[in-house]
């Protein structure tokens, strides 16, 4: 059994968010950002979660004789994946959509606690890697729980996406500053 995260689905809760944002928030500017980062959670949510394939007993078993109780769900070593990905011709893909996907986060969070006068770079960080253990916490629920790795939890995932979290958030207040210094915002 596959479960997806479909497009009437992603439409649905698309429109159920912009909504929300309609209603909630004030300023124009900030109902499309508002919108925006709807969008981009829902696709975060289907690119690091979906599809789960939950196998039957069958396969499970064959699963676990195929692997020799060889594989885990789980990577724990600090870059034994990145090395291994550094020698495969995807490796840019991987490695560089890692450091990429919290960035937008990162950027619309931002926008808004600046809106509301309580950003800082601390903040930034520490909800950007956590939602990073997050997402990697709930993969290896999801692995548990299907009893097949579905997306492997991966502490190199964390590391990766940790380095684009503060690139994102040292930009974001390089900028910042020199728009606060010329009273820009």
């Amino acid at each position: 059994m596959t479960i997806d995260f479909g497009s009437k689905l992603f439409i649905v809760l698309f429109v159920v968010l912009s909504i929300v944002c309609f209603l909630k928030i004030k300023k124009n500017i900030y109902k499309v950002l508002g919108m925006l980062f709807s969008f981009y959670l829902l696709c975060l949510i289907k690119i690091v979660f979906f599809p789960i394939y939950v196998p039957s007993k069958v396969e499970i078993q064959e699963f676990k004789n195929a692997m020799s109780g060889d594989f885990s769900m789980i990577q724990y070593v600090p870059f034994k994946n990145i090395i291994l990905t550094l020698q495969s011709s995807n490796f840019l893909i991987q490695i560089g959509g890692n450091i990429v996907l919290l960035i937008p986060f990162v950027l619309f969070t931002a926008l808004f606690l600046d809106y509301k006068k309580k950003y800082t770079m601390k903040k930034m960080i520490i909800w950007g890697v956590g939602l990073s253990v997050i997402i990697e916490t709930i993969q290896a629920i999801i692995n548990i729980l299907a009893q097949y790795p579905n997306r492997i939890a991966d502490i190199d995932d964390i590391i990766l996406n940790s380095i684009g979290v503060v690139l994102a958030t040292i930009v974001y207040s390089g900028i910042r500053k020199m728009f606060l210094s010329k009273r820009l915002i």
